[in-house]
Parts: structure tokens; C-alpha cells; sequence
């Protein structure tokens, strides 16, 4: 079957050409006949340059509120910042005989340094508190008064400072970030998470002269592991 081309359009006359162009600058829809004799509406041309639709929040943006991904306004003013997440125990130490709430609610950075050094070098947190409060009372600022040398949170001397900077220098230490500057014992992060580090190395002998405040609060074998390096307690 031959089919016929479609017929050449006819060319639009003089009126018809101001007519189109008239319609064009006035956005008016026009009548069209197709080639098979049938009208049919030709849309105007759409508005580039449409005026913007108010949004329902606008006033709140107008103030210079922010919309998030809900698209619920926030105030500028209400950054939200990380926050590091606080560790709360459920318990304390052992010791029966320690105002473990007042002390807690005294110092809570001393508490929040405790927690985290246990969790960093797997301590039971009851050990690293009961030491801690026979030492400081929890209280990070504290200095021996007899000799005025051990300070903070664990009573650390000048000189097991200079042993810890010492660990802190070994090839493939797990004590980093250690500050051995000696205020820094006032510190409660870095003053326990020294002890934490020398405990699990076996080392809990350095804090014998409080032993009878917390010893008799854990059986010999619970213990026996943190004192591996401390010759009098093998």
C-alpha cells in the first residue's frame, strides 16, 4: 500500500499572522482546525516567570526559622550539637561504708572518667571505684596533705607520673594520649585512665596503703589477676 505524504501547510495569510501574535503577547488560547476538518483548542503558552507560591510555614522563615527534612520549623537557636554520651552506673563500688550518691553527685566528671577508663582497658568499674574513693573520695582535685606529692582522682606521685610517661614512650603502648605534665594529675580522665592502664597490667600493688578499706569487699581470686606484676602479692 502507497502511503501519501501529508499535504504541504497552507501558508497563513497577513490576518492571520497579527491574529497569532496578538493571542502570543495576550496568553489567549486559540481554535485550530486540523487537516481533518476537526477544531481543537491550541493551551496558551505557559507564564516562565509564574509568581512564587507562598509556603504555609512562611512566616515562621520570614523570623529566620529553618525547616528540616520533615519540613517541621526549627529555630536557628536551637543547634543541635554532639553530645558525648553519659555513661550512668547502676552501682558504685563495693564499699558499704561510702556515700557513693553524695560523692557521685559531688564530682560527677570523676565518675564519668572512671567509667571510661574501665570500659578502655576492661576493669571492673566496682574495682576502679572503691580504689578511687579510699584515695580521693572521688574528688579529682585532692592532695595528699602529709608529704603534698600525690594529687587527683588516684593519687599519683611525681614520680610514677615520669614511669607512666615512660610507658606512654614504649613502641605499641595502649596508655596514648598521655599528658605527663604533672598538673595534668588533676585531670580526672587522664588520673584514671593511668590507673586503668597500670591495674591491667598488674600493677594494683601501687595503691596497698588503702588496701584495708576495700580488700575485704573481693575474694583473693577476683583479685590475684591485677597484681601479676606486683612481687609481694604473685
Amino acid at each position: 500500500m502507497t502511503v501519501s505524504p501529508l499535504p504541504e501547510p497552507k501558508k497563513s495569510g497577513f490576518l492571520s499572522t497579527i491574529r497569532g501574535a496578538v493571542d502570543s503577547l495576550l496568553n489567549v488560547p486559540r481554535i485550530i482546525k486540523t487537516r481533518f476538518g476537526q477544531e481543537t483548542q491550541v493551551p496558551a503558552q505557559p507564564n516562565i516567570n509564574p509568581t512564587p507560591t507562598s509556603h504555609p510555614l512562611q512566616p515562621y522563615l520570614d523570623k529566620g526559622w529553618k525547616l528540616s527534612v520533615d519540613s517541621a520549623p526549627i529555630s536557628q537557636q536551637s543547634v543541635q550539637r554532639p553530645v558525648q554520651q553519659q555513661i550512668v552506673p547502676s552501682t558504685y563500688g563495693r564499699r558499704t561504708d561510702f556515700d557513693w550518691q553524695g560523692s557521685a553527685s559531688n564530682n560527677p566528671q570523676s565518675v564519668q572518667a572512671i567509667m571510661q577508663a574501665a570500659q578502655a582497658y576492661g576493669i571492673p568499674p566496682s574495682l576502679l571505684f572503691d580504689v578511687a574513693a579510699s584515695e580521693s573520695s572521688l574528688d579529682p582535685r585532692k592532695t595528699e596533705k602529709k608529704y603534698g606529692t600525690h594529687s587527683g582522682l588516684f593519687q599519683f606521685d611525681p614520680g610514677t607520673w615520669d614511669t607512666l610517661r615512660n610507658y606512654a614512650n614504649m613502641k605499641n603502648t595502649t596508655l596514648t594520649n598521655f599528658n605527663p605534665d604533672y598538673e595534668s594529675r588533676f585531670d580526672p580522665f587522664m588520673n584514671a585512665l593511668a590507673a586503668a592502664y597500670l591495674i591491667s597490667h598488674g600493677q594494683l600493688g601501687r595503691w596497698d596503703d588503702s588496701l584495708p578499706a576495700w580488700e575485704k569487699y573481693y575474694t583473693p581470686e577476683e583479685l590475684k589477676p591485677y597484681y601479676s606484676q606486683t612481687p609481694s602479692r604473685r
